[in-house]
C-alpha cells in the first residue's frame, strides 16, 4: 500500500477533568439524527445516554482527552490497539483499505459512539480497520484494560457493548451481503433506503437524507466509482425515484429504490 499525504499532527492527550458533559444529564429524545450527523450508529448506542450520572463519572476518570483535526487518523488498519475512543464531539468515518488499495467507507459515527478495536479488551492486537476525523473531532480515549474492569463493576456499560458490538456486526453483514450479491446500482438503492429507514426526515413530497453526501463519499460506501454512483442516482432521478436540491437528496419512492434492490439482487444470484 502506498503511503498517503502526511496527516496533520494530533494534540497531544490532557487528562480528562471529572465532571460530566451537560449531554449526559438527560437522554435525546428519540427521532432522526441531526443534519449535521452522517450515517452511523442507531442514537440508542449513546454511551451518554446509556449510564447514569455516576457511572459516566467512573468512565469519565479512566479517560484522557484528545483532540483530532478534520483529516486525521485516529487510528489505522494493521496498528495495534491500545485504546478505545468516546466521541465526545465531532464525526468520525471507520473505513478498510483493501491491498489492491480500494479504500470501502465502513460507516460514519457520531458523538457518543464508541470506536476501536473491533476487540475493546485485548491491547496490542491489531486493528481491523482504520478510522479517520471526518470533521474536527474530540474523543475521551481509555485503554482495553480499564474499559474491560470497568465492565466487571458496570452491568450498563457491558450491556452498552454487547448491543454496540451487535449492531456494527450487523452493519458489516449487510454491507458484505449487498457488494457480493448487489450490482453498483442495486447497492446505491440499498444504501439510500438504509440512509432513509435510520437517519431520514420525513417532508411532504418524500424523505429527506439529513446529510449531504458527495457522490465520491457515497462511491466509497457502495465499493464503486464516482461515474458509476452519478449515472445511478441519474437514472433514479430521471425515473422520479429521488428529487435533489442543490446537494440535497430527497427519496420520493421507497418502493421504487426496493424494486430495484430487489431486482438486481435476483438477477445476479441467479447467474
Amino acid at each position: 500500500m502506498s503511503a498517503g499525504p502526511p496527516q496533520p499532527m494530533r494534540r497531544a492527550p490532557e487528562r480528562r477533568a471529572r465532571t460530566l458533559p451537560r449531554r449526559t444529564l438527560a437522554k435525546p429524545q428519540p427521532g432522526p439524527a441531526p443534519a449535521s450527523q452522517p450515517p452511523g450508529p442507531d442514537r440508542h448506542l449513546d454511551l451518554f445516554a446509556e449510564l447514569d450520572p455516576a457511572e459516566c463519572e467512573a468512565f469519565l476518570a479512566r479517560c484522557t482527552r484528545q483532540h483530532f483535526s478534520a483529516g486525521t487518523n485516529i487510528f489505522s488498519q494493521g496498528e495495534p490497539y491500545t485504546k478505545s475512543h468516546l466521541i465526545h464531539s465531532g464525526v468520525v468515518r471507520t473505513y478498510y483499505v483493501a491491498p489492491s488499495g480500494k479504500e470501502i467507507t465502513i460507516a460514519y459515527w457520531p458523538e457518543g459512539t464508541l470506536v476501536g478495536g473491533p476487540n475493546v479488551f485485548k491491547e496490542r492486537r491489531p486493528h481491523i480497520w482504520s478510522a479517520q476525523a471526518a470533521t474536527d473531532v474530540v474523543t475521551e480515549q481509555i485503554k482495553g484494560q480499564d474499559l474491560e474492569a470497568l465492565t466487571m463493576r458496570i452491568p450498563r456499560l457491558a450491556h452498552y457493548l454487547i448491543d454496540s458490538l451487535t449492531f456494527k456486526l450487523s452493519w458489516v453483514s449487510v454491507l458484505l451481503q449487498t457488494f457480493g450479491t448487489q450490482s453498483v446500482r442495486g447497492r446505491v438503492a440499498h444504501l439510500l433506503l438504509q440512509l432513509a429507514d435510520r437517519y431520514g426526515v420525513q417532508q411532504g413530497e418524500g424523505t429527506l437524507i439529513a446529510h449531504r453526501f458527495s457522490h465520491e463519499e457515497i462511491a466509497r460506501m457502495v465499493g464503486a466509482t464516482r461515474s458509476w454512483v452519478t449515472l445511478s442516482l441519474k437514472e433514479f432521478k430521471n425515473q422520479g425515484i429521488i428529487a435533489t436540491r442543490g446537494r440535497d437528496l430527497v427519496i420520493l419512492s421507497t418502493a421504487g429504490l426496493l424494486a430495484t434492490a430487489q431486482d438486481r439482487k435476483n438477477r445476479r444470484a441467479k447467474r
